[in-house]
């Protein structure tokens, strides 16, 4: 990505942790017209706004085979300066398993490590679950590339574009 973008990104690294998750999480949610999970299946009262869990979920349209299905995406946002770890990719997936959830969006300020790219590629060659992994870097630049996601009968890179413009008016 650019140079710019990636400034931008370190300026967010730069902020307190309560700003990245209540602020930075919230605008994200609302980039994708996400929702907060309110409700966990099957497990004691939550702890709060950082139990690293889904950070949001959100209708989508996930296109397999040139098929679109309607289907629920649950959302993992991690701004921090550290790298997305296999470890962080397993609890999501488990919290997508109880959700019975099959489309996850992790945002990210840096990147996945190499562990939890061969498992998000793995996982998403078994074809049971589909996982995309967006940088804050890509969605500044707006080169977002996920063609088998749709939100609203539009892209990703079209929808989260539109919104991050009528957010700056």
């Amino acid at each position: 990505m650019g140079l710019l973008e990636e400034k931008l990104v370190e300026r967010l690294l730069d902020t307190s942790p309560k700003y990245k998750r209540d602020t930075m999480e919230q605008t994200i949610r609302d980039l994708l017209g996400a929702s907060r999970l309110e409700q966990v299946t099957g497990l004691p009262a939550r702890r709060g706004g950082a139990d690293g869990g889904i950070d949001g979920i959100l209708d989508v349209i996930h296109i397999i085979q040139g098929v679109p299905y309607q289907k629920k995406a649950a959302l993992n946002v991690k701004v921090r300066n550290s790298d997305f770890s296999r470890e962080q990719l397993g609890g999501f997936l488990l919290d997508m398993d109880r959700e019975g959830i099959f489309v996850g969006i992790i945002i990210t300020a840096k990147f996945l490590t190499p562990d939890a790219l061969i498992e998000l590629v793995r996982k998403n060659v078994e074809g049971y679950v589909y996982l995309i992994h967006i940088r804050l870097t890509d969605v500044l630049a707006g080169k977002i590339i996920a063609p088998d996601i749709l939100i609203d009968g539009r892209s990703l890179n079209a929808v989260l574009l539109e919104r991050i413009k009528i957010m700056l008016v």
